[in-house]
């Protein structure tokens, strides 16, 4: 849903996110007036060969390319909604005889799959003594450093944290982030670690549990797979390549 947002914030996502089909109703309301004056005006004397060009197109663009257009859309979302709900249906969170599970999401191969996977999973499985908490929505490959017992750093091995067109959504204040900066939460605390011009490139993620708990899993993206990998062993550095793109340009 759209939360509040205080007085003086500078942006309010429309319909949840950036890139949502809903923000054309906007644009459309202002262009259909201008619509209506250019076929009007043709009207008022008879068209050169220029303006009778362009409002063929023009209708050609509103009918017969708009439903073509809806409908190369519709195909291709399916076929990704149905690829994210097996990815999410087969998803390596351990078996439920465990009881309760956390499962840390490092990266998603789009920011979509990353978002379906609480909602999926309660509408496909039986299981509930599950939850998931993504340290990112996105494809980022990287470095992921074991400090010690309970804690791990992520550094980015591409674009910053919280730089990602979904991930904006949930910054109500475009604040920089500052180093040292940290953020609590009932399962693990988040510190910032390594700041460039305000923008986050490493993190660290301090646990208030073992990372060898067999009931805590960490899933990466790997071959249309989200697949468990065992954090790596104290003082070691494990490196976790981006994950492929489901679909070109589905961010």
């Amino acid at each position: 849903g759209i939360r509040s947002f205080p007085p003086g914030s500078r942006s309010l996502p429309e319909a949840g996110g950036p890139l949502s089909d809903r923000m054309l109703f906007s644009a459309a309301t202002g262009s259909a007036g201008l619509f209506a004056l250019f076929f009007e005006r043709l009207d008022e004397r008879p068209p050169g060969r220029l303006e009778r060009l362009g409002a063929r197109l023009l209708m050609l663009a509103l009918t017969l390319g708009s439903g073509g257009y809806l409908l190369l859309q519709t195909i291709t979302f399916s076929g990704l909604a149905r690829e994210i709900r097996r990815m999410v249906i087969e998803a390596e969170v351990g078996p439920s005889e465990l009881g309760r599970r956390e499962v840390l999401v490092l990266q998603a191969p789009s920011a979509l799959a990353g978002f379906a996977l609480p909602a999926t999973w309660m509408a496909e499985s039986e299981d509930r003594d599950l939850a998931f908490w993504p340290l990112q929505i996105g494809r980022r490959g990287l470095s992921w450093k074991r400090l010690d017992e309970h804690s791990f750093e992520l550094t980015s091995l591409d674009e910053p944290f919280m730089a990602g067109l979904f991930e904006v959504v949930y910054r109500w204040q475009q604040t920089a982030v500052i180093a040292g900066e940290r953020w609590s939460g009932p399962l693990f605390d988040v510190e910032a670690t390594t700041v460039e011009d305000g923008r986050l490139r490493a993190i660290r993620v301090i646990l208030k549990r073992s990372l060898d708990d067999a009931r805590l899993r960490f899933l990466i993206a790997r071959d249309g797979h989200f697949v468990h990998q065992p954090p790596p062993a104290i003082g070691e550095t494990l490196i976790v390549p981006s994950a492929p793109p489901l679909r070109p340009f589905v961010p």
